[in-house]
């Protein structure tokens, strides 16, 4: 979206230094409304447990129809376990070819523990000639695949 990385976003939001007029990008082309991390703070678990941010999303959420918030993945940082408690429902996305099942399985456990609502997963990248060829991806199949195996 050509945001600047300086641009203010969801941390000023939180921590009262930028209005949402000022940290919201307007993106012409898509017609959609984005809303940057902003600066990294020292500790962003902190910022996301506070009640500054589940006052900042209720705001958002009165202003806006649907909210989509890309988090890093749920084995990196606590992050997404903390903003998928305050979230109407989780799409989990797992890149095709990459992901292994057990880091997935790990992941879902783990936003399931934290009484995430999960709507449903994603298989992203996948390689269509590849899948026709193998024949290992179907819209209505259910394969099961071993921990050593990728998803």
């Amino acid at each position: 979206f050509d945001i600047p990385a300086f641009q203010p976003g969801l941390s000023n939001l939180i921590v009262g230094t930028k209005t949402i007029t000022e940290c919201i990008v307007k993106d012409e082309l898509s017609k959609l409304s984005i809303l940057s991390s902003g600066q990294v703070p020292s500790n962003p678990l902190e910022l996301l447990s506070s009640d500054d941010f589940i006052q900042t999303l209720d705001e958002l959420k009165r202003r806006f129809d649907h909210i989509i918030i890309d988090t890093p993945p749920t084995q990196a940082v606590s992050d997404s376990l903390v903003i998928a408690k305050y979230s109407d429902s989780v799409v989990y996305v797992v890149k095709a070819d990459s992901t292994r099942v057990k880091e997935i399985n790990a992941g879902v456990e783990r936003l399931f523990e934290s009484k995430a609502h999960i709507a449903g997963i994603v298989l992203n990248q996948v390689d269509m000639r590849k899948a026709t060829e193998d024949q290992e991806y179907g819209y209505y199949d259910y394969h099961d695949y071993t921990d050593t195996q990728n998803a």
